[in-house]
């Protein structure tokens, strides 16, 4: 039985942003053990036998019991890791913490933080040496070094490195820290005294940022980034002893004590071997883009990670390579991930393992048998997320794990997951049939559909390349689906598949790049956007039967009913082309700013809301008029990919991804009122206007974050009150909304109903309408015949739920 509750929209406790809106939560993906949207980092605890991975934008290093092979914890830290240090005297791991400019402590045995220390006013910490016989930390930030004392945890000192410190190596011996600038400059620290002593001019080098010291001859090893040079350094009296030309773009550097080479990881050709008593070249191994390196010692062998260039990352396989040390030949290769980054020999067991970022794992490997033993889920790349207004669920598709998290709307947990083939790419949730599709791209071209019910998949139907968005119609009982893939004859298709049986029903030839689709109720049209066109297509008859000509890049599309006015973002063209959706006429063209991409309606007040995904700003549009009112700026150099209305509060939400923020600005008054920092990369945004939430993807953050308004819930109004605009309140019984006869006869007080995207789903006169078909969510009863000029004229909010 449904449950219809009727709610005077101008009794609604609406809050100011200081007090009312926060950040309420993020939930990690797949799982509270996991949340690592790119694992790049990787360390060690030999005490406890524990792996950590950390990464870019993911706030939490995930703890791996390296015995188990097994996930046993998590403990929270900034928004970019760069580097893992683990202090055997005090058995505590540190994490510098990039862009929150801290330093994160944290017990080795519990793995909880015990502190945190802020690196402020320097920026930028990336880089940690330990020099335990001190009991001292050295990070490296932005032209300076912090030394952090370990007992304490606080900081001791700072040491000023002009030219951006990239890579430390302690020397005991000399009781020095050598400390590489980015800038090819090696400066000579004094341990104790915590002093510059002396620098040295690399010019051979283009960066500096990777040193190698070699104990047996005191040679010191220094090349870098976009380098074809390696300057070794005798330590004896401090000067150049020779250079050797390297392979280009130096990544890691490790030394070999059973022959004297030392490794040298290279973006290409691939390994160079060095000779650590000639001091030359002696031999490449070619594979493509070497990240990183392990060396074991016991076997004389050598891990490498080799990965596909950057613009083949997502279907084209890493491998590990295996380099016998005694021959220097490549022994094996093994396929193992898609992108991998990092690699750790364990010592003491015999395990290697390595980071993959494209599939957000950690892989292990038995170092004598080569044969894989474990691959943990340690994050996903979240690129949508889906509401289900039913069940109270959010549903987040997985990228990299191929898989669909369920959460929970009232916990705020994973209590699901559902697996669907690679790469899951677009959700849409359809309340008329409860149903869930998922659209996947790359290898397996499906069409999911899941039963909401169960959180079971119950069909998978043939799909076509490309990226693919979805729509529904309910008049016609159809999803449509549309694949865009550049010039390839998939790239004018949409699929239609019906809701009922979950069969195939056509595929339909529209035009090139089909991207967004859009329902027309009045009709049962379907509007389809193309790279230089509009395509309509007939739902009842499933045939084109119109194509809207000359736009640039058409994308995304809002519907305002009450005005009968399509509203098109046309990318190429900096415009916002507003059409009549009966006639297919262009009724007018508005200059929004560069490259428009995302639009919202706002049917509360009329407008629509377009920002320029590369200009920085959001173009105000009153649909009355069809005219700009305001621009309001959101950032200078950012990326705009989403604009979101929350109709409740009077809110708009804009994504930034460049910046990782959601900006939130004021309808009335079009003033940002806050802006909130976020993961990285975050993608399109949904709205539950029950709890007032607004859920964020983040792409390379592993997680979805949760933004929360105040009210989180709504303030119910006496129904024998009176409404604003003349109208007696509303009742409800048993799903039968009856609407009085208005106390004054002014024929602008007949109303219709609307859902949650202002689009009208029934025109009500006085009189009882029985409302029990439509589905559960958030509708609004308005006034008709005018434009809502007058803005506290809203007469209800209406809630449908189970």
């Amino acid at each position: 039985m449904r449950r219809t509750i009727l709610i005077s929209a101008f009794s609604l406790l609406i809050s100011s942003f200081s007090s009312g809106q926060w950040y309420e939560a993020t939930i990690p993906l797949p799982d509270s053990l996991a949340g690592l949207g790119m694992p790049n980092r990787i360390g060690y605890n030999e005490t406890n036998n524990r792996v950590y991975v950390a990464g870019d934008w993911s706030e939490g290093v995930v703890v791996i019991d390296a015995a188990a092979r097994e996930r046993i914890g998590r403990f929270p830290t900034g928004c970019a890791v760069y580097d893992i240090a683990w202090s055997r005297e005090h058995n505590r791991v540190y994490t510098a913490d990039c862009l929150a400019n801290t330093v994160t402590v944290a017990d080795g045995q519990t793995n909880q933080v015990i502190a945190s220390v802020s690196t402020e006013p320097l920026e930028h910490p990336y880089c940690l040496m330990l020099d335990e016989s001190r009991d001292k930390l050295y990070v490296a930030c932005d032209y300076d070094l912090v030394v952090v004392d370990l007992a304490t945890n606080s900081i001791l000192t700072t040491i000023p490195i002009p030219d951006s410190p990239s890579a430390m190596v302690l020397d005991t011996i000399r009781n020095r820290v050598y400390v590489a600038a980015w800038y090819k400059t090696l400066y000579f620290v004094d341990a104790d005294a915590d002093t510059v002593i002396r620098s040295m001019a690399l010019p051979q080098l283009y960066y500096c940022d990777l040193l190698l010291l070699n104990p047996e001859t005191d040679r010191l090893f220094c090349t870098g980034s976009c380098s074809r040079a390696m300057t070794v350094i005798d330590l004896d009296n401090d000067s150049v002893l020779t250079y050797i030309d390297t392979p280009y773009d130096p990544t890691a550097m490790i030394w070999n004590p059973n022959n004297d080479m030392i490794y040298v990881a290279c973006r290409s050709p691939g390994l160079g071997i060095v000779d650590g008593r000639e001091l030359r070249l002696c031999k490449w191994l070619n594979f493509v883009a070497t990240k990183d390196i392990a060396l074991d010692t016991l076997r004389n062998r050598l891990f490498a990670v080799a990965n596909p260039p950057p613009d083949q990352f997502d279907e084209v396989v890493s491998h590990l390579i295996v380099v016998d040390c005694d021959s220097n030949v490549i022994d094996t290769m093994i396929e193992a991930g898609s992108s991998l980054w990092r690699t750790l020999k364990v010592p003491g067991q015999d395990d290697v393992w390595l980071t993959d970022a494209g599939m957000c794992q950690a892989i292990a490997f038995d170092c004598a048998t080569l044969s894989e033993l474990a691959r943990l889920q340690i994050g996903t790349r979240v690129n949508v997320v889906a509401w289900d207004s039913i069940d109270n669920r959010l549903y987040a598709a997985n990228v990299r794990c191929s898989t669909i998290s369920v959460v929970d709307g009232a916990s705020l947990k994973v209590v699901d997951t559902i697996k669907v083939s690679y790469s899951p790419f677009d959700l849409t949730w359809v309340p008329w049939n409860n149903k869930l599709y998922c659209t996947t791209v790359y290898s397996d071209l499906l069409i999911w559909v899941i039963d909401c019910n169960t959180n079971e998949p119950v069909a998978s139907l043939p799909g076509h390349s490309g990226h693919n968005y979805m729509a529904y119609s309910p008049t016609s009982s159809k999803l449509y689906c549309a694949h865009q893939d550049g010039v390839t004859p998939d790239s004018s298709l949409v699929t239609v598949i019906d809701g009922i049986t979950n069969q195939l029903v056509t595929t339909l030839m529209v035009g090139l790049g089909p991207y967004r689709l859009l329902w027309f109720p009045d009709s049962n049209w379907m509007f389809c956007s193309c790279l230089q066109s509009i395509a309509v297509i007939d739902c009842e008859t499933d045939a084109v039967i119109a194509s809207i000509e000359g736009l640039g890049s058409a994308t995304e599309m809002v519907l305002d009913t009450s005005c009968s006015s399509l509203y098109c973002a046309a990318y190429t063209d900096n415009q916002v082309v507003v059409i009549d959706p009966v006639t297919f006429q262009v009724r007018k063209r508005l200059n929004v700013g560069l490259y428009p991409f995302p639009v919202a309606l706002d049917a509360r007040r009329n407008r629509v809301y377009c920002a320029a995904s590369q200009g920085g700003s959001v173009a105000v549009i009153d649909c009355t008029t069809d005219s700009i009112v305001a621009q309001v700026e959101i950032c200078t150099d950012g990326l705009l990919v989403d604009v979101l209305c929350n109709s409740l509060n009077n809110k708009v939400y804009c994504v930034d991804s460049w910046g990782n923020s959601v900006v939130v600005f004021d309808a009335a008054t079009n003033q940002v009122i806050g802006t909130f920092q976020v993961r990285g990369a975050p993608a399109e945004m949904v709205w539950d206007p029950v709890a007032n939430r607004v859920f964020i993807p983040n792409f390379y953050g592993g997680c979805v974050s949760v933004l929360r308004d105040a009210p989180p819930g709504i303030a119910e109004k006496d129904e024998g009150g009176r409404m604003k605009d003349g109208f007696r309140a509303a009742t409800i019984v048993r799903g039968i909304l009856v609407l009085p006869q208005p106390l004054s006869p002014n024929p602008q007080s007949l109303a219709c109903l609307l859902d949650i995207t202002g689009r009208k789903v029934a025109d009500l006169q006085p009189g009882a309408h029985d409302i029990r078909h439509l589905s559960p969510g958030v509708y609004f009863l308005k006034a008709e015949g005018g434009r809502m000029k007058d803005e506290t004229v809203m007469n209800a909010k209406i809630i449908i739920q189970r």
